[in-house]
């Protein structure tokens, strides 16, 4: 059913239609009792004949008008007037996104307020537990005064396993009713593939819409709908530092974070998403280089070579089997040590001028690394021996070596994962045998001598033995080294739990532990939104305070980040299983189970 001008519904008087889509057509309508104009949606035959879904929209719609945020639009009230049933909403005057996008991509001041709004309002949808799962250009109106408000909740809906299936609601595209929820160009995978949604399905979205603002295109094409859904559920768009030469590299990464396929694989709530971005535009704003997931410079740490950590590709003695197990563990260990912050790993390009040469002091000059991985691939039968060594090339000193036997029949890929995160979580880990081995060779130096880079250094091996004086000295070390180089992420992680400590050990405590601690890992992940050991920081004092929803993010932070971190994911594991968080702690135990 239609409206046209001066009919009314009910006390409202059409004064003009704003749109149409399949969960509804949308009018502007006056209200002379309250001397406004609101919007006013009247639903779909299909949805009103239907005493199920109805009761169910009504339900649903009675959880979206509590959300009261300010980027979300305000729903007013759920009416019937002569069998019609409609909604009324806040009206909002402006334009919608998709029609600013169809003037060319936006600037990136443009995109980070933009994206930031619809990160908030998501986060908070989600934390009431409801999806939108129709996130779009369409659906965020950019109001006169340059607000952004997020319009339409038309397909959302409580994350409620209980209740009934999605199948009699879905929609393609903006009509038809079929077996698809959304808007085919903006569907998470799973969307596509007709399974169930969670808030991460919203996250796939969101990254659709930032790709969109910033490349002026989708990340995903087509022709016709089913090869736009092949699109998105094979292929891998461009990376946005590529289409465009001013986004800064972390936007690039984020963005591409939120368009994994998989929902396990993606940044795992819109709360981080707004948080990066924030962190990411003050970077920006500023003017400085923007933060990898690299520490300070080398100049301001220890000598360039100190840290460098090279893998040798792997030699082998065996077929063509072998010969790939040997360059995919090259490759395994090579990403994997790359995660670990204080490390500066050489590339596998870089580190293929030594292949077959012998881990020693000319291949690590050579290398520009002063630790070197190599390792042998051999192979009899169906029996397969797996040697790997670390070698400090200045002494020439094996620090460790290892040989693991398994069998070549099975899965080429498990048997790799398992070899390499075993490696890679061995010597990689800040209780592993590579910063047991850089630590050692700090701990009777002065600290206040030390740059930040090697106080972390030091810290670590602080951490596998606490005593009292050694967390004196190197608290006033972090503080007077940080006010030296106030950007170097990974120092403020661990300043942040010296600082800690005061109140969970009694350590040489000063006045507002708490308050120092917290601002110090927010610092941290300010600074550099990949620092695991800063959002370690945030999950342990979100457990102090109780604060159930602050310890899920950081925790997934920790948990996503880096799995072969081995004490990282045992120590969020503990926490999530004292605040009951089973399932949460289940996972960190699986992932590093290695």
């Amino acid at each position: 059913m239609s409206f046209s001008h001066g009919q009314r519904i009910g006390p409202y008087e059409i004064v003009s239609p704003l749109g149409a889509g399949g969960m509804g057509d949308v009018y502007r309508a006056h209200d002379a009792r309250l001397g406004r104009d609101v919007a006013l949606k009247v639903l779909p035959a299909a949805v009103a004949a239907d005493p199920e879904r109805l009761a169910r929209f009504r339900r649903e719609a009675r959880a979206v008008a509590a959300l009261n945020h300010p980027h979300i639009v305000t729903i007013f009230s759920i009416e019937e007037a002569d069998g019609v049933p409609f909604m009324t909403m806040e009206l909002v005057e402006g334009r919608t996104l998709d029609r600013r996008i169809a003037g060319g991509a936006l600037s990136l001041a443009q995109v980070f307020d933009i994206g930031i709004s619809l990160a908030d309002a998501l986060s908070a949808a989600h934390r009431k537990g409801i999806v939108h799962r129709d996130v779009k250009p369409a659906n965020l109106m950019l109001s006169d005064d340059g607000f952004v408000k997020v319009l339409d909740f038309g397909l959302a809906r409580e994350t409620d396993p209980g209740g009934p299936s999605d199948a009699d609601v879905t929609t393609l595209g903006l009509t038809q009713a079929g077996i698809i929820v959304g808007t085919v160009p903006y569907m998470s995978p799973e969307q596509i593939e007709g399974k169930t949604v969670d808030h991460r399905s919203d996250v796939f979205s969101l990254g659709v819409v930032l790709y969109e603002m910033v490349a002026g295109t989708r990340p995903f094409g087509g022709g016709t709908s089913p090869a736009l859904m092949s699109s998105i559920l094979k292929d891998r768009p461009r990376a946005l530092a590529e289409v465009r030469s001013d986004v800064p590299e972390g936007v690039s990464r984020l963005v591409a974070r939120c368009l994994e396929k998989a929902p396990g694989d993606r940044v795992q709530n819109a709360h981080e998403v707004h948080t990066e971005l924030k962190a990411l535009r003050r970077a920006w704003e500023s003017g400085a280089p923007e933060m990898s997931s690299r520490p300070a410079p080398a100049s301001t740490q220890t000598a360039a070579s100190d840290l460098r950590v090279a893998v040798i590709p792997f030699a082998c003695r065996g077929g063509a089997e072998a010969e790939s197990l040997a360059d995919g563990l090259t490759d395994d260990i090579t990403a994997g040590l790359a995660r670990f912050q204080y490390l500066r790993v050489v590339s596998r390009r870089d580190a293929e001028h030594a292949k077959g040469q012998l881990a020693d002091a000319h291949a690590a000059e050579r290398l520009a690394s002063r630790y070197l991985v190599e390792g042998t691939v051999r192979t009899a039968g169906a029996a397969v021996r797996v040697s790997v060594r670390l070698v400090d090339a200045t002494t020439n000193a094996h620090l460790w070596a290892e040989n693991y036997d398994r069998s070549l029949g099975g899965d080429p890929f498990a048997l790799q994962d398992d070899l390499s995160g075993r490696v890679v979580a061995t010597v990689g880990d800040t209780n592993g045998v590579l910063a047991r081995s850089l630590a050692a060779t700090l701990k009777d130096r002065d600290a206040d001598e030390l740059p930040v880079g090697e106080l972390v250094m030091r810290f670590f091996g602080y951490d596998q033995h606490v005593r009292v004086e050694e967390h004196r000295t190197l608290r006033a070390a972090f503080e007077r080294g940080l006010a030296r180089e106030p950007r170097h992420a990974l120092g403020w992680a661990c300043l942040a739990y010296l600082y800690e400590q005061e109140h969970s050990q009694f350590l040489n405590p000063l006045p507002e532990p708490y308050r120092r601690s917290s601002e110090a890992a927010e610092r941290a992940v300010e600074l550099d939104p990949a620092c695991q050991d800063g959002w370690r920081a945030l999950a342990r004092l979100h457990f102090f305070e109780r604060d159930l929803h602050g310890l899920r993010v950081a925790a997934e932070r920790v948990l996503s980040l880096n799995p072969l971190h081995t004490t990282n994911m045992s120590f969020v594991g503990g926490i999530l299983a004292y605040a009951g968080e089973w399932i949460a702690a289940s996972r960190s135990s699986s992932k590093r189970s290695i």
